[in-house]
C-alpha cells in the first residue's frame, strides 16, 4: 500500500486524463522498476483520480481494454486489493522477505487537531471495554443494537482525521465547519450509546451489585501491567518541589531524589508552545497558587499560567503520599488561532542512559527496537503508558487521553528542505532515525492538519 506508487500515484489526474497521459506514466514507472531490479512480475498500483477519496473514473475500463489489445506487456487487470494480494501470495508467498514489529504511523498527529474530543473518545473506548467485561462477569446481556452503534461511532470517529482540504487556508468556510459537524457527531453519539449501555446494565443488576463490578474492573484496568524488567519502584512519594516561575516539577522525593534535567527547561511538566512564525519554544509566564492542605493523603498544587494561544490555562498537580504517584490535570480554553501552532508538555527527567519504552497492547517497543523499517520516527503512539528508565531508576507515565509522544525533541513541521530536480518547493523531511532520551514530550494538540492549499483550488 505504501510502496512505490502505491498510494498517491494518480493524484492530480481528472476523469479521462488517463487516456491522454496514462501511457507515458505507466511506461515510465515500468522503466523505473526495471532499473531498480524489481524482482516480481506482478505489481499493485492503486488507481484514483483527483486526490484522496476521489470519484470513480468511468473511462478506466475502456483504457485498460484498449491497452491490453495494443500492448503485450504489462497486462493491466482491474481488481481490488484482496484479489491482487491473494494471487501475489499464492505465487510469491514463500519468497517474500518479511519483517515483524510495530509500524509506527505517520498521520495520527492529525487526531489532536481536535484534542478534546479525541481524548473523550479514547476514554469512551476504554469504558466500553470495561462494560463488556462487566456484563460477562455479571451474566447480563448487552442490547446488541446499542453495542453495535457504540462500536460503530467509536470506529467512525477514529477512522480518519476529519480535516477538510481547506481547513488551514479557509477554516471558517462552510465546507470546513460542516465536515467537523459530521465528524463530531460520531464522538457525541459514542458518548450517548456508551452511557445507555451502562445505564441498562446498572438497571438489570441494581446499584450494589453494579458498584462491586465497577470496583473490581477499576483495579484490573487502571493498574496497568508494566513489563517486569522495568521494575523501578523506589518507595512511597514523600514530596515534590515546584519551580517558582513556571510551576514545573524540579524534583521528586521517593526514597531517593529524582531531579529534573534543567539544561533546557525549568522542570518536569513544563508547557511549550510553538507557532508557524518562529517555531521556537515559548516560555509561559504564570501565577502559582499552592494549596497544600491536602485530603485523604493527597496534596494539591494549582498553577495558573498565561500560555500563548489559550484564553485560560490551569494545571493541577496532585501527589498521593504513600504511593509513588503524581497526577496532573489540565484545563485550558483554547483561543481561535488561525496560524499553525502546537502545544507540547516537556518532561525532562534526569535519568542517565535512559531507555524509552512505549506500551502497545501487552508489550512495548523502543525507538531503537521492535519496529519495522519505514516506521515514523518523529512521534510515537502509546496505547496506555510510556516509560523512561535505566537500570536503577525511572518513571512510568499513564495518560489515557494523550497518545502521541515525542522522544528527545519536538516535531519540526517547517518546510526547510529544498526540492530536487524540477521541483523547487521546500518540504518537511521526516526523521530517519530515533533514539531513546531522558526527555520526552506529550504532543498535546496541533492544528497542522490538513493541507494548506490556496482557497481557489
Amino acid at each position: 500500500m505504501t510502496a512505490g506508487q502505491g498510494y498517491g500515484g494518480w493524484h492530480g489526474y481528472t476523469a479521462g486524463a488517463i487516456k491522454e497521459r496514462g501511457t507515458r506514466k505507466i511506461a515510465a514507472y515500468m522503466n523505473d522498476l526495471a532499473a531498480k531490479g524489481y524482482p516480481y512480475d506482478m505489481l499493485q498500483w492503486r488507481y484514483n483520480i483527483v486526490s484522496d477519496n476521489g470519484p470513480v473514473d468511468s473511462t478506466l475500463s475502456d483504457f485498460v481494454r484498449d491497452w491490453n489489445e495494443k500492448y503485450s506487456s504489462p497486462r493491466l487487470i482491474i481488481a481490488n486489493a484482496g484479489e491482487m494480494m491473494q494471487e501475489f501470495e499464492e505465487k510469491y508467498g514463500k519468497q517474500i522477505p518479511t519483517w515483524s514489529g510495530d509500524f509506527t504511523p505517520y498521520w495520527e498527529d492529525g487526531a489532536y487537531s481536535t484534542a478534546k474530543e479525541e481524548g473523550d473518545v479514547r476514554v469512551l473506548s476504554a469504558r466500553l471495554t470495561n462494560l463488556i467485561d462487566a456484563a460477562k462477569i455479571l451474566g447480563k446481556p448487552i442490547d446488541p443494537h446499542l453495542l453495535y452503534r457504540a462500536k460503530r461511532s467509536i470506529v467512525m470517529w477514529h477512522e480518519h482525521t476529519w480535516g477538510a482540504w481547506c481547513s488551514i487556508s479557509d477554516p471558517d468556510a462552510h465546507f470546513t465547519t460542516d465536515q467537523w459537524r459530521v465528524k463530531k457527531a460520531f464522538a457525541d453519539s459514542a458518548g450517548w450509546y456508551v452511557n445507555a449501555i451502562e445505564e441498562d446494565i446498572r438497571r438489570q443488576v441494581g446499584p450494589k451489585l453494579w458498584q462491586s463490578a465497577v470496583d473490581s474492573l477499576s483495579a484490573e484496568h487502571i493498574r496497568w501491567k508494566i513489563p517486569r524488567e522495568i521494575g523501578h519502584h523506589a518507595g512511597p512519594l514523600e514530596r515534590i518541589r515546584l519551580h517558582r516561575l513556571t510551576g514545573s516539577v524540579t524534583s521528586m522525593h521517593s526514597g531517593r531524589v529524582m531531579h529534573a534535567d534543567t539544561s533546557v527547561y525549568n522542570g518536569i511538566f513544563e508547557w511549550c508552545y510553538r507557532n508557524a512564525a518562529s517555531f521556537e519554544y515559548h516560555l509561559t509566564s504564570m501565577l502559582l497558587i499552592v494549596d497544600s492542605s491536602g485530603f485523604r493523603g493527597e496534596e494539591h498544587y494549582y498553577v495558573k499560567q498565561s500560555v500563548p494561544g489559550c484564553s485560560s490555562f490551569v494545571m493541577n498537580h496532585y501527589t498521593v503520599f504513600g504511593d509513588s504517584l503524581i497526577g496532573v490535570n489540565l484545563s485550558l480554553e483554547k483561543a481561535a488561532v488561525r496560524d499553525k501552532e502546537s502545544l507540547h508538555l516537556a518532561l525532562p527527567f534526569n535519568i542517565p542512559n535512559a531507555t524509552v519504552r512505549i506500551g502497545i497492547g501487552d508489550t512495548c517497543v523502543t525507538p531503537e527496537s521492535g519496529r519495522i523499517p519505514g516506521s515514523n520516527n518523529d512521534f510515537f503512539c502509546a496505547q496506555r503508558w510510556i516509560d523512561v528508565s535505566n537500570d536503577s531508576m525511572g518513571v512510568t507515565i499513564v495518560c489515557p487521553q494523550g497518545a502521541i509522544w515525542e522522544v528527545g525533541e519536538m516535531v519540526d513541521e517547517r518546510k526547510l528542505n529544498p526540492g530536487k530536480g524540477t521541483n523547487p518547493e521546500y518540504y518537511k523531511a521526516w526523521k530517519t532515525e530515533a533514539k531513546s532520551s531522558s526527555t520526552i514530550y506529550l504532543y498535546a494538540l496541533n492544528n497542522y492538519w490538513h493541507t494548506n492549499f490556496k482557497a481557489d483550488q
